[in-house]
């Protein structure tokens, strides 16, 4: 995957942290929606982050 290792800063604790941000805030209904989406985008991550 081209986005994964696009950056240094960019790993799966980092990562995992934003989405910690992006899940407590009050917009979370709205992400519900898309919550396979999410996971799927953790997923890429992870192979990259792994492999």
């Amino acid at each position: 995957s081209a986005f994964v290792g696009t950056g240094e800063a960019l790993t799966a604790e980092a990562v995992a942290a934003k989405w910690d941000e992006i899940t407590d805030r009050s917009h979370q209904e709205h992400f519900e929606s898309g919550a396979g989406h999410g996971g799927n985008i953790f997923a890429r991550v992870s192979e990259g982050a792994t492999g």
